[in-house]
């Protein structure tokens, strides 16, 4: 389906907790811009702790020989202003791991002269990864931040333990017994496909802020259990709650084979949280982990 088709469905529909208009007409940029792109997979990003009625809008994409699709994501911050900057990911979740035969994949994302400079220690990450049966899944390049002296990095690990281990063993400098004790919360919430592990990589240490993400379970009942700790713990504010549930439960729209949230990513800095977001998905497919891992 193209991207054209996908804002053209989204801006249709009401989910005034979560989206203002405003942000559904500043939609139109994007779709006037990237609209003839083709994409099975589609996120709009929101913080749900935040009373900004915004998203952040992201489309996967196959670009060239590369066996690896990529994501473009798209911040409210710049395309409302008219700006169509963006960050650059590679999706290697189904695919070989980098450096190696995705080198130049990678090089086409974050560019030759910060590879040069980023090369070994994401050599270095791989290893560490490698040796606890992980991997990086998605690489991203988001100089549009004026991040251009790191890659966001993003993995996956299998339990709640693995992942304080993981971040333990990525030497982060700041007190990580919020993020233990938070994610001891989610855990009854989180469905079978595991954590996510997001940070920035520099040369010499990884960022102060990390994001931990969970996927939650699907039946709609699990939602509402979901959506009813997550505002009781002010991680979500009660409107854009409602339109969480609200989204989770709605027949899906003519041409879409999923509507769902796809997963719910809580981001720590300095001892603080700093956000609660959910990334909700749309997409004309149904993909495999999907079926191998949904429901309860």
């Amino acid at each position: 389906m193209k991207v054209s088709k996908y804002l053209e469905i989204f801006r249709a529909l009401s989910y005034p907790g979560l989206f203002s208009g405003e942000c559904l007409n500043a939609l139109k940029f994007i779709q006037d811009n990237y609209g003839k792109a083709e994409s099975h997979h589609v996120i709009y990003e929101v913080n749900l702790n935040d009373p900004a009625r915004t998203l952040d809008f992201s489309y996967k994409f196959y670009e060239g020989s590369s066996p690896c699709p990529y994501w473009y994501e798209f911040d409210y911050g710049f395309y409302s202003k008219g700006n169509l900057s963006h960050g650059y990911f590679i999706d290697q979740a189904g695919s070989a791991p980098l450096p190696g035969e995705n080198e130049e994949a990678v090089i086409r994302v974050i560019g030759r002269e910060k590879f040069e400079i980023l090369g070994q220690p994401l050599k270095n990450l791989e290893k560490f990864l490698a040796d606890r049966g992980s991997r990086v899944l998605y690489l991203g390049n988001l100089d549009h931040r004026t991040y251009s002296e790191s890659v966001r990095i993003e993995t996956r690990v299998r339990t709640f333990r693995k992942l304080i281990e993981f971040i333990q063993g990525l030497s982060y400098s700041r007190d990580i017994s919020l993020v233990e004790e938070t994610m001891s919360k989610i855990e009854p919430y989180a469905g079978g496909r595991a954590y996510l592990l997001s940070f920035d990589l520099f040369a010499d240490r990884i960022s102060d802020r990390i994001g931990a993400a969970f996927f939650p379970f699907t039946s709609l009942n699990d939602i509402q259990d979901l959506v009813n700790f997550l505002t009781e713990n002010k991680f979500c504010l009660y409107e854009k709650g409602q339109d969480l549930l609200k989204w989770s439960g709605d027949p899906l729209p003519e041409g879409m084979l999923q509507q769902r949230i796809n997963f719910i990513k809580i981001q720590f800095e300095k001892n603080n949280i700093v956000s609660v977001k959910a990334y909700l998905m749309q997409s004309d497919e149904i993909p495999l982990d999907f079926l191998l891992y949904a429901g309860r």
